[in-house]
């Protein structure tokens, strides 16, 4: 025999030496019995006991390899009714465990029912009115606590509006206990810049102290299997956007209600920055002059092309001058035709360019936003290229590109 066969047949020896000493595996018991031994372990709670799910098995000792000590499985009970007609349901846990220290194994046996707190319901039990449920939500609202809002209550800006949700699912846990499902439709900063408009739905939950007291809101989460529903979106400087009133500061009271909150500040909305980007193609092909200081020195004479602008809200240009004005940064998409006696293709080139410049913006008496004709446009900040875009043309196709110099009046 090899010294290589010899080391293996020890190795595999002790292998199975020690598995002999570890308990066997012993299967989860079946499903027979289990709803008879969690009814006896409290014939006075559970009426009737249903399994409801499969068996899983686990270890309660993390020790490896110590195999598998319980099994538990899903059931669902139903407790018997009382004088006031009301009754109590369960779901949980019916555990099984096993002794793995002893020599040899043994089945396993029943140990406890175990149920779950927020499964747990008191059926039959009176529903407090809708407007007592949402007076009682309200009032968790101005405590100002910060998880007691079931979102970050100090990024919400305006509340529109609260109504119990469709979906109701009034769960009273005890006489003492309730929860219910309320919607909001909020505004919420998702970033320093971003407001989003949101319908979300929150699990209100109340308490009494004795059977006497009034009710108590006392916290609220958001309903884990519903998302939020994004309703509108709108961006606003980061100057503009820190001074917002928040509900952990300010309090319900003083941002609830359906109008827009934001008109007072003068801030332009996602279509008044739609308007107001629109109007400075107009104003730039009135004439080659215009072009040429609303896109820069000689820009009539390369651009052939102008794309949408785009203003840039966040920038640190953005001012607001009143109500009815604001200031920006612009950037202006230009396709430029240009002579480059260097280019490896030949000279007759093109590309995409982007223009910077700084616009002043009013509203006007048909309540739309437009570059003010009664001050300078605005300078140019520079040009920046996209390199990738560059290409060569055949001459005569270059020349066939009409730049605007070729097509606006001079003035």
């Amino acid at each position: 025999m090899s010294a290589r066969t010899g080391s293996f047949i020890m190795a595999t020896t002790a292998l199975a030496l020690v598995a002999a000493a570890l308990p066997a595996r012993a299967k989860c018991p079946s499903n027979y019995g289990v709803a008879s031994r969690v009814r006896q372990s409290d014939a006075k709670a559970f009426a009737s006991v249903k399994v409801v799910g499969k068996w899983t098995e686990q270890r309660q000792d993390t020790v490896a390899p110590l195999p598998p000590d319980e099994c538990n499985i899903r059931v669902h009970a139903v407790g018997p009714k009382h004088s006031d007609g009301t009754w109590y349901e369960y779901t949980g846990l019916a555990i099984y465990r096993r002794n793995i220290y002893k020599q040899g194994v043994g089945p396993y046996h029943f140990d406890h029912f175990f149920p779950y707190e927020d499964m747990t319901t008191l059926k039959g039990f009176p529903t407090p009115p809708d407007q007592q449920l949402l007076e009682l939500y309200e009032d968790t609202l101005r405590s100002k606590h910060p998880f007691i809002f079931g979102v970050n209550s100090s990024r919400v800006t305006h509340i529109y509006s609260i109504a119990l949700s469709k979906d109701e699912r009034f769960q009273a846990s005890s006489r003492m206990r309730i929860a219910y499902n309320v919607t909001l439709v909020l505004d919420t900063l998702v970033s320093n810049t971003k407001l989003q408009k949101q319908r979300i739905s929150v699990r209100a939950s109340a308490i009494k102290k004795d059977k006497d007291s009034a009710w108590r809101g006392i916290f609220s989460r958001k309903v884990r299997d519903q998302k939020s529903v994004v309703l509108a979106e709108r961006t606003f400087p980061s100057t503009v956007a820190k001074q917002l009133p928040r509900l952990r500061h300010v309090g319900l009271d003083a941002m609830f209600g359906p109008d827009d909150p934001y008109a007072a500040l003068g801030v332009p909305s996602s279509q008044d920055l739609e308007d107001a980007a629109a109007s400075v193609v107009p104003l730039a092909t009135r004439s080659a002059q215009w072009f040429d200081r609303i896109c820069g020195p000689q820009a009539a004479h390369y651009a052939y092309e102008v794309g949408k602008p785009v203003i840039e809200v966040d920038g640190r240009d953005f001012k607001l001058v009143d109500g009815k004005t604001f200031r920006a940064r612009v950037q202006i998409p230009l396709s430029l035709r240009y002579v480059d006696r260097r280019a490896k293709g030949g000279p007759y080139m093109t590309g995409q360019y982007v223009q910077h410049v700084k616009l002043t913006f009013h509203r006007g008496t048909d309540g739309k936003y437009a570059v003010s004709n009664l001050t300078v446009p605005g300078r140019v900040n520079g040009m920046l290229a996209d390199r990738s875009t560059a290409q060569s043309l055949p001459e005569a196709k270059w020349r066939a590109l009409q730049v605007y110099d070729q097509r606006l009046p001079a003035k």
